[in-house]
């Protein structure tokens, strides 16, 4: 593998994990187009923790939040004590997140061994793909919710994770799922958009812990090039939040729908001639 290579992939990584266009199925179209013999899931799995800094950064203060809620769950579980309206949201958040998460695990325990398989069928990528564009169409028709992240329900969190869950296959996108979910439960774009990067951290970082032995068995120039692909991931998701954030204050959903449409149609059309 070269510089450039893992260069390119770190941008697509940055770009493609919080835009609604699937992080994996593009990773996967690039390594069939480019010929590149990649660590697979290992590399996916360093450029999403590239990726997951970029989240730390982004929402600093969300995340201050959640280490305030749940440091004050941990000293007054019952919340006796007098708290203010902010620390009463993010102690609630808190159990969010952990009933968001709890499906999410679940497929990627069960369905781990089907899920990797399909990151060497391209053909699955371009049908998820089209999915995907079907799913951020009609929820971009939708009129926004009302709802913050204050009012934010225990089956809202749920639905959230099961939605977050399905996308772990490759071109169903993480992002465009988990925000549309978040939409149909009538959010507004603000909370849909922060629970979806919110709810990425402990995802991210637990499909990592499971394959840790397979990241630290890379070591010289490979281990090099797995860290400038983390770095590239990291400064190139820094950017796409910012932009996601803007398309998304503006209604703008549908324009990935077209996209990933046009890139399913032409991964069909290059694997199986249709």
């Amino acid at each position: 593998m070269q510089l450039w290579e893992v260069v390119l992939l770190g941008i697509l990584q940055g770009f493609t994990e919080f835009l609604p266009v699937s992080s994996s199925g593009h990773l996967v179209i690039a390594q069939d187009l480019l010929g590149v013999a990649t660590p697979g899931v290992v590399l996916e799995l360093v450029l999403h923790l590239g990726t997951l800094v970029s989240v730390f950064i982004v929402f600093w203060s969300d995340i201050v939040g959640l280490l305030r809620g749940f440091f004050s769950l941990l000293l007054s579980p019952r919340g006796r004590r007098p708290m203010s309206p902010e620390l009463s949201t993010y102690r609630r958040l808190v159990g969010l997140l952990l009933v968001g998460v709890i499906p999410t695990a679940i497929f990627g325990i069960v369905l781990e061994p089907f899920f990797e398989s399909l990151f060497n069928s391209v053909g699955a990528v371009g049908i998820a793909l089209l999915l995907t564009g079907i799913v951020l169409f009609f929820i971009s028709r939708l009129r926004p919710g009302r709802r913050g992240l204050d009012r934010m329900t225990f089956l809202d969190a749920l639905v959230v994770g099961i939605a977050q869950g399905c996308a772990i296959m490759p071109g169903l996108s993480r992002s465009g799922m988990t925000i549309s979910s978040a939409l149909s439960r009538g959010l507004t774009r603000d909370a849909a958009t922060r629970f979806s990067f919110l709810i990425s951290i402990p995802t991210i970082a637990g499909a990592t812990l499971l394959k840790i032995n397979d990241i630290l068995s890379f070591s010289g120039e490979q281990g090099g090039l797995l860290l400038v692909g983390f770095i590239v991931a990291a400064l190139s998701g820094i950017l796409a939040i910012k932009v996601l954030v803007k398309l998304l204050q503006k209604g703008k959903l549908q324009l990935f729908a077209y996209y990933v449409w046009v890139l399913g149609l032409f991964v069909l059309w290059r694997v199986w001639g249709v």
